[in-house]
């Protein structure tokens, strides 16, 4: 038998743990994967599905909101009435029709932020901004600071080794917000969400994510307004092209004594 709690997003197994001269039965904590179904109710709809997708329970809430906006389906928090979450559903309710609707077929996996899309036209921004406005520096030394606060604040991927983090930082090198899920687009989807609901200055924040810089993250942050996006992991090609293309600084490979910039350096003040 498995044990759950669904307000740490995780689940214990009992399982065999082999070595090279001994066995053990041991238990082990795993993130936990869930599907949520989210729905949408506005004047003259009742109940609309939305879209399913593969979620670890925790802050989900920030999730529906981040997905939502980063969507295109609603364009300001406000529009939104009510969230009610009630096993794996989530209902939100909306003071109008949805801006557009989803782009997506029934299901979106943990794995991938662009499965479900249906056509070539769904990968395009859905809301530009200009970043040319966003003209403050962080030094290189606060960005390789970022790094150990990052892995300080992971507390689920600590306890499972199987999870991905999204955090937000300021130009001064300060956490915001971090979140953790299965699904490293529902991370930076929960930190969106936060960002809205606290009403954070877009323009001074900068998102952190755990993994790779894939076109998919790097289009959450750019349809969000935020200027320069920090990876632990490669980016794309695709990723790096559309920063480029709509002046996101992009940083790549982020480790405790170096980084690569791909994308607009000018944000980045080295100090050696």
């Amino acid at each position: 038998m498995s044990k759950s709690d669904i307000t740490t997003g995780i689940k214990s197994y009992p399982i065999s743990k082999i070595g090279l001269r001994e066995s053990q039965d041991v238990s082990d904590q795993l993130a936990i994967e869930t599907p949520l179904l989210i729905q949408l109710k506005y004047p003259g709809v009742d109940s609309e599905d939305l879209v399913i997708t593969m979620h670890t329970p925790v802050c989900t809430g920030d999730l529906v909101k981040g997905f939502l906006y980063t969507e295109g389906i609603i364009d300001d928090i406000q529009q939104i009435k009510e969230v009610a979450l009630e096993g794996e559903k989530a209902l939100v309710s909306l003071k109008a029709a949805p801006l557009k609707k989803s782009e997506r077929s029934t299901v979106s996996t943990a794995a991938c932020g662009m499965c479900g899309k249906t056509s070539l036209e769904a990968i395009e921004l859905v809301r530009t901004f200009d970043l040319g406005e966003c003209t403050t520096q962080i030094s290189s030394n606060l960005l390789l600071q970022m790094d150990q606060q990052m892995r300080r604040q992971q507390q689920l991927f600590e306890q499972t080794g199987g999870i991905h983090a999204a955090a937000l930082f300021d130009f001064a090198g300060r956490m915001r917000v971090i979140r953790e899920d299965i699904g490293r687009h529902n991370a930076v989807d929960k930190v969106i969400g936060q960002m809205l609901e606290k009403g954070l200055d877009r323009k001074q924040l900068i998102l952190y994510v755990s993994g790779r810089a894939g076109f998919e993250l790097v289009q959450k942050a750019l349809v969000s307004g935020i200027s320069m996006m920090v990876a632990v992991g490669a980016p794309s090609s695709l990723a790096v092209d559309y920063a480029l293309d709509n002046g996101m600084t992009l940083i790549g490979f982020m480790q405790k004594n170096r980084f690569n910039i791909y994308a607009h350096s000018k944000r980045v003040i080295t100090t050696f």
